[in-house]
C-alpha cells in the first residue's frame, strides 16, 4: 500500500515536471522592463533565434544589437551575455512604464521584429495599435486649469513627451513659452513627485486665460528640449488644440471664465 502511494506521488511529480518543461518550451524568451532599462532574453533552438517574425531562421551569431521603438523615442541596446541556450540583450534608458515594440538588428543591417505574444513579459501589459504597453502605462497629461495654471502630470518615472529623452535630475525647470512673450521664460515650473510616485509640474505665475505656445525643458547644461506636440503621446485637456501657425505645431487653449 505504501509503495502504491509512493509511486502515485512520483507519477504526479513527473506529470507536473513534464507540464512545466512543455510550457517553458513554448516560451521564446523573456522581456523584463526595469526602472531604467530592459533586459531581453531570446531563447535559442539549435543556435537559431526564437520568437522572431521572419520566414527564415536567424542565427544568434549574426545579431548586432536591439532597438526599442518607444513612444518616448528610440532606445538602442546591445548583447551582454549569451550561451548555447539563449542570448541576452540590455537596453538602457527605458522607463518602468512605457509602450513600444522591439527590433533585432543583424550584422547585415537588416532588422526583424520580436513577436511579443511568444515572450514572457514580467510587468502587466496589453497590446494596442501594434505596441506593447507595460507597467500600467498612462499618457502624460497636460491641462490648462482655472485660474490659469498650466499643470503637467508625467505619470511616469521618466519624463515622456519631449523630442528627446530627458531625465529629471538634468532638468533645471520647465517653461511655458507663449507666442506673445516668446523666449522670455516668464512662466516656469519645477518638477516634483507626488505621494503616488508620479512626477508632475505646476507653472506659475498664472498663465493668461487664452493663448498659444508650447512647453520646453530648460536643462542644467543650458540646452533646451522641446515638447513633442502630439496627441498620440500626450493626453491634452479638452480646451487645448494643436495648431500650425506656419512656424511649427503649437498648443492653443482657452480657459472658460
Amino acid at each position: 500500500m505504501k509503495k502504491t502511494a509512493l509511486w502515485a506521488v512520483i507519477c504526479c511529480m513527473l506529470l507536473i515536471f513534464s507540464a512545466v518543461v512543455r510550457a517553458e518550451a513554448k516560451i521564446a524568451g523573456k522581456i523584463d522592463p526595469q526602472d531604467d532599462k530592459q533586459i531581453i532574453q531570446i531563447n535559442l533552438k539549435n543556435g537559431k533565434l526564437r520568437g522572431i517574425i521572419s520566414k527564415k531562421s536567424l542565427s544568434n551569431k549574426n545579431v548586432e544589437s536591439i532597438i526599442f521603438h518607444s513612444v518616448m523615442g528610440e532606445f538602442s541596446g546591445e548583447i551582454v551575455e549569451k550561451n548555447h541556450n539563449w542570448i541576452k540583450l540590455e537596453i538602457p534608458g527605458t522607463a518602468a512604464r512605457d509602450g513600444g515594440f522591439w527590433e533585432i538588428i543583424m550584422k547585415s543591417g537588416r532588422g526583424y521584429f520580436l513577436n511579443p505574444d511568444k515572450f514572457e513579459i514580467t510587468k502587466p501589459w496589453y497590446k494596442k495599435d501594434g505596441r506593447i504597453w507595460y507597467g500600467n502605462y498612462q499618457k502624460p497629461e497636460l491641462r490648462f486649469n482655472t485660474p490659469g495654471i498650466l499643470t503637467i502630470n508625467f505619470q511616469n518615472n521618466a519624463l515622456p513627451g519631449f523630442v528627446s529623452t530627458i531625465k529629471k535630475e538634468n532638468v533645471e525647470y520647465l517653461v511655458w513659452n507663449p507666442v506673445s512673450d516668446w523666449g522670455k521664460n516668464i512662466y516656469t515650473g519645477t518638477i516634483a513627485v507626488d505621494n503616488l510616485g508620479d512626477y508632475y509640474c505646476n507653472f506659475s505665475p498664472e498663465v493668461p486665460n487664452s493663448g498659444k505656445g508650447t512647453v520646453l525643458a530648460k536643462m542644467k547644461d543650458g540646452s533646451e528640449v522641446w515638447l513633442l506636440t502630439s496627441d498620440t503621446v500626450w493626453d491634452f485637456g479638452d480646451n487645448i488644440a494643436i495648431i500650425d501657425d506656419g512656424s511649427g505645431a503649437l498648443l492653443e487653449y482657452i480657459i472658460a471664465p
